[in-house]
């Protein structure tokens, strides 16, 4: 089981994070239930938004 923090949700979507490319890896395995389970919070999906609106200034 694991469980997907906010971290790996914002490297994968920018292309510029040094971290990008592992996020790729990590989510393709996912993806394809190496890990088993996987799961997040709703807390986590908040901490996505948040970082992202101040990050590139969404209103």
């Amino acid at each position: 089981m694991i469980f997907l923090d906010a971290n790996i949700f914002i490297a994968f979507d920018n292309e510029d994070d040094v971290h990008h490319q592992r996020a790729r890896e990590i989510l393709k395995d996912v993806h394809e239930k190496k890990f088993g389970f996987y799961f997040t919070s709703d807390y986590v999906f908040n901490e996505v938004v948040g970082v992202t609106t101040r990050k590139y200034g969404i209103k």
